[in-house]
């Protein structure tokens, strides 16, 4: 009886107290009432649980923020354009059709760090601009792989879906060697094509 009794007291304090932690949070934010998780959410066995939800939560906050910002603007007869306006927009003007944006940068990059890998989104104002439109629409995405672990991350097409925490678009990664990327990226584009269309105070060069 004694060992039962151990057995229940452990299982309560390092399950089912937890868990309806868990189960009290998920049930304030759907009252709109609270966001942060709560603390004493052990890590281990519920770490995965723990990050899902937080994404939930992230993207029902989101979702909840844009709903009275549209709701408060349309009161002012203004307009607001929400990912949900405008993948409803691309369905409407152009039925069937598939987005893919093309760059040297990659909207992510997958690294390795010690016998992990980690992803991170890289700095690039072209990657600001154009992935939240993808996360809305869906498509491709075809860019230069540049993370020293992108091959490890791909399928045997080369593709991967992203976002890594909600996939919505697949990246497609292409291997480019030092020598073309010499050529074409720090040659052509940047001594060639960035000063001409940035009219910047510099003759564009011709690289052979």
């Amino acid at each position: 009886m004694i060992i039962a009794l151990a057995t229940f007291l452990i299982v309560r304090w390092n399950l089912m107290i937890p868990i309806l932690r868990v189960s009290d949070w998920m049930k304030t934010l759907r009252l709109g009432t609270h966001t942060t998780l709560p603390v004493g959410i052990p890590k281990g066995l519920f770490e995965p649980l723990a990050k899902e939800v937080t994404y939930m939560a992230k993207s029902l906050s989101e979702a909840r923020a844009a709903a009275e910002e549209e709701a408060r603007l349309r009161q002012s007869a203004e307009s607001l354009w929400t990912p949900e306006r405008l993948k409803e927009l691309v369905k409407q003007k152009m039925p069937g059709r598939t987005f893919i944006v093309i760059s040297n940068r990659e909207p992510y990059q997958h690294t390795r760090q010690g016998g992990q890998i980690s992803w991170a989104v890289p700095p690039s104002g072209l990657v600001t601009a154009l992935e939240p439109i993808l996360r809305a629409c869906g498509g491709t995405w075809i860019a230069q792989a540049t993370g020293t672990a992108d091959k490890e991350t791909v399928d045997d097409k080369d593709h991967i879906q992203v976002p890594p925490e909600e996939p919505c678009y697949t990246l497609r990664r292409l291997w480019i060697t030092k020598e073309e990327e010499q050529g074409f990226y720090y040659g052509f584009a940047n001594e060639g094509l960035w000063p001409l269309c940035h009219i910047a105070h510099t003759r564009p060069s011709s690289p052979g």
